[in-house]
């Protein structure tokens, strides 16, 4: 995802934890011809679990630079984008914790999440569920109602897009549970006709 974003992008956050760290740095190195320029992804490692606005600057691999913080706590994101994240609730959680802050601290910035709707078999319901969706739609409504702190007159809004005409830029089998949703937050003195809910 962050070599594609990189191919638009001044300068992209590839985010993720543990050995996951190392392998997103070969991925970048090996798609490095596709962006912009090699120095645009910078890997960092974020962990969901940690507080939010948690940014690990110290001299260890991955760690973010004094800068790296600034610009993610000082309106300097424009896009956050997440693929396969939704797939075991307590990291749902987690996840919504870190995208609350984050749209907080650029309130601007849209999210972009796409995800598959994975669907198994519950023995205690005898019935087929999807317990994380299900749950990341929930997180979805907890985050409409909370409004966001750092912005009284702010409200976040989200709704669902459309899969079926986004060209393939990669080759992948789609399925029928593929979902995008876009988030954001919009300041109350807007035009309320531009306000989007859940869909």
């Amino acid at each position: 995802v962050s070599s594609l974003v990189g191919r638009y992008a001044r300068q992209v956050f590839a985010t993720d934890i543990g050995p996951a760290v190392v392998m997103c740095q070969r991925n970048v190195h090996r798609n490095a011809h596709i962006m912009k320029h090699s120095s645009v992804a910078r890997v960092r490692t974020l962990d969901w679990f940690s507080e939010p606005g948690h940014f690990d600057v110290s001299s260890k691999p991955f760690a973010w630079s004094s800068e790296d913080r600034a610009a993610v706590q000082n309106q300097g994101l424009d896009w956050i984008v997440a693929a396969d994240v939704i797939y075991d609730v307590e990291q749902v959680e987690a996840l919504f914790r870190w995208l609350h802050y984050l749209l907080c601290k650029n309130h601007k910035a849209r999210i972009l999440l796409s995800l598959e709707k994975r669907i198994n078999f519950c023995v205690h319901a005898l019935a087929p569920v999807s317990t994380a969706y299900d749950h990341f739609r929930e997180c979805l409504q907890e985050l409409l109602a909370c409004g966001c702190a750092m912005h009284a007159e702010g409200c976040f809004w989200t709704h669902s897009l459309p899969t079926d005409c986004i060209p393939f830029c990669t080759q992948y089998d789609r399925c029928p549970q593929l979902e995008l949703w876009e988030i954001g937050m919009q300041n109350n003195s807007d035009d309320p006709t531009n306000q989007t809910h859940t869909s």
